[in-house]
């Protein structure tokens, strides 16, 4: 799957040996998600072509580890 950024990001790229999906905008970095965390991805089905669904209008969340006694 191809996922691509909203183009509210100057850029989007992957840091700490490339463990961890970090966005850009200006000076400032917002993690996205790191390796073996787990995330949602909220987008709309913009079309299928080629056995790929091509999307839009998503966003990328993490998913809150649950909590151990």
């Amino acid at each position: 799957m191809q996922f691509y950024p909203p183009d509210k990001f100057d850029a989007v790229f992957t840091t700490n040996h490339g463990s961890q999906l970090v966005a850009s905008i200006g000076e400032n970095r917002i993690p996205l998600a790191k390796v073996g965390e787990t995330v949602v991805l909220h987008a709309e089905c913009k079309a299928w072509k080629d056995s790929c669904v091509m999307i839009s209008g998503g966003e990328l969340k993490a998913v809150p580890a649950s909590k151990t006694n």
